[in-house]
């Protein structure tokens, strides 16, 4: 009881090594695989979403045939919006940094250019095409409104400055163009169906004057004004709104009822969640090796220390007392202390998963235990490989150093940092020589993942109890090694050195000589 007490009270002290290797590094694993779990939740969605491009508008027309307001109607489904200073230094630094990926500008007379050019193809002079572009008379002009006002034979075009980084100003760009072409063609449709008001009172309609080759022009009033242009406008947003215009793609599933006919594809789905699932619970846990070696190795390795002090171990060498209750004394604190650490790093991770909204339906008692026992078997392990390297006379600086280095070894071997089918063949070997690497694989066969997926007993809760026994086993085994190692090097320093009253100062026997 004296040496658990003795045992217990050096690991309290050791108050610097529980926060850095069990508080600072848990919260930094858990850090590391919030990205992960991120971009798996992004892999359950089953409709494709693409980065919603960030469009600024500056209007220098003053919103005129309200082109303006229902460019961003027409754009708001699928685009963000911000705001821009309408000027030169304001737009370079937006594109520059990245902060917009298309800037659309108005210029100033713009609807009305449009109207003038909608008003020589509906009269017929031009005819629009699909790329916006006319084609007139010969001289490339068609005349418009009366009072002089020409449009040329090209649609008159928005200017626009896209971000270099990505292409989604430039997709942006292809459904502003895409609003000004549904523009165009209703005010185009709504002029022929309205018809011209000739001065002498007939009708006569840009159908009829396409039909037999005269040119309304000639008798008829201007058929294209801002209003009619603006109710274009809002008739292609109105247009771009209905059912088909823009069909978003999605993945299909087939109906529960419907799920025997076409081989199940509810099943499949409801196992491609567990599996999704599974990855997500899965990975947390295996990087969790890295903070329960560390603090396991060192903790161990000081705590066994201290009571190999030369003073000490002689003092407890020549008492009369048992020195394999002393042993069992410090061990029974140890293995408590692991058991504890694995039970600490499994519950944050149950609580981390759980916060990060990861459906834990599939975790049933079998795979929560062989979770837990595999956590605690490594936990194990590593305890025997601190006893080992207490057995090797080294500072506590050194101490640090070397299981620093075995540490990141386990963690970039065992296909914890990335996965195996990236590592090189010479990594893999090292990896499968090291206790971490058994552990990933035990967790995967609990989970059915990896090499693992859609095999073993799903009645029993572990996906692969067989291969999770064997791997658990291996790390059994290394434990065993450790263990084995350092009672070797604890013979040959036992056998080396003999206790006796040589090792005992000058001052220490005289004082032992006054009290008998």
């Amino acid at each position: 009881m004296t040496t658990c007490k003795a045992t217990f009270l050096i690991l309290l002290r050791q108050k610097v090594y529980l926060a850095v290797y069990l508080g600072f590094l848990v919260v930094m694993v858990l850090a590391l695989s919030a990205g992960v779990l991120s971009s798996v939740e992004t892999s359950r969605v089953t409709t494709y979403e693409p980065e919603r491009p960030v469009v600024a508008i500056v209007d220098r027309d003053g919103d005129r045939a309200s082109l303006s307001t229902s460019m961003r109607e027409f754009l708001e489904s699928t685009c963000d919006f911000d705001t821009l200073e309408d000027n030169r230094q304001a737009m370079e630094e937006a594109v520059a940094s990245n902060y917009v990926d298309l800037i659309v500008i108005v210029p100033d007379g713009f609807a009305d250019d449009m109207v003038a050019y909608l008003d020589g193809v509906a009269a017929g002079d031009m005819t629009e095409s699909i790329d916006g572009n006319a084609d007139g008379s010969a001289s490339g002009s068609a005349s418009g409104r009366a009072g002089g006002t020409s449009a040329t034979g090209d649609a008159p075009q928005l200017e626009t400055v896209t971000s270099y980084t990505s292409a989604r100003g430039s997709l942006a760009e292809l459904e502003v163009n895409d609003f000004l072409s549904l523009t165009r063609l209703e005010a185009v449709g709504a002029a022929a169906g309205t018809g011209n008001v000739a001065t002498d009172g007939t009708a006569d309609t840009a159908a009829t004057g396409a039909k037999d080759g005269t040119s309304p022009s000639d008798s008829a009033t201007s058929s294209v004004t801002l209003t009619t242009l603006a109710d274009a406008a809002a008739g292609a947003v109105d247009a771009s709104r209905a059912d088909g215009t823009s069909p978003s793609i999605g993945v299909a599933y087939a109906d529960d009822e419907d799920a025997g006919a076409t081989g199940g594809t509810s099943e499949t789905k409801a196992e491609a969640s567990r599996q999704l699932s599974a990855e997500s619970f899965a990975y947390p846990v295996k990087v969790a090796s890295y903070p329960v070696f560390m603090v396991m190795a060192i903790v161990t390795a000081v705590v066994l220390k201290s009571f190999r002090q030369r003073d000490l171990r002689a003092r407890l060498t020549i008492a009369p007392r048992r020195e394999w209750l002393d042993n069992l004394g410090q061990w029974t604190v140890l293995v408590g202390f692991a058991m504890a650490v694995s039970v600490f790093v499994f519950g944050i991770v149950v609580v981390f998963c759980a916060v990060a909204g990861v459906p834990l339906g599939f975790l049933t008692a079998a795979p929560v235990a062989a979770c837990w026992l595999a956590i605690f078997v490594y936990a194990l392990a590593s305890m025997t490989f601190g006893f080992l390297l207490s057995m090797i006379n080294m500072n506590d600086s050194a101490l640090n150093g070397v299981v620093n280095v075995v540490g990141l070894l386990l963690m970039f071997t065992s296909g914890t940092a990335f996965d195996a089918s990236l590592m090189p063949d010479i990594m893999i070997a090292i990896g499968k020589c090291l206790p971490a690497w058994w552990y990933c694989r035990a967790i995967d066969a609990v989970m059915g993942i990896g090499s693992y997926a859609g095999s073993g007993d799903a009645g029993s809760g572990v996906a692969n109890m067989g291969e999770w026994m064997a791997s658990t086993g291996l790390v059994v085994l290394y434990a065993v090694a450790f263990l084995s190692c350092a009672l070797a090097v604890d013979a040959l320093h036992t056998r080396a050195t003999t206790v006796g009253p040589s090792h005992f100062s000058q001052g220490q026997l005289e004082s032992g000589k006054n009290r008998a």
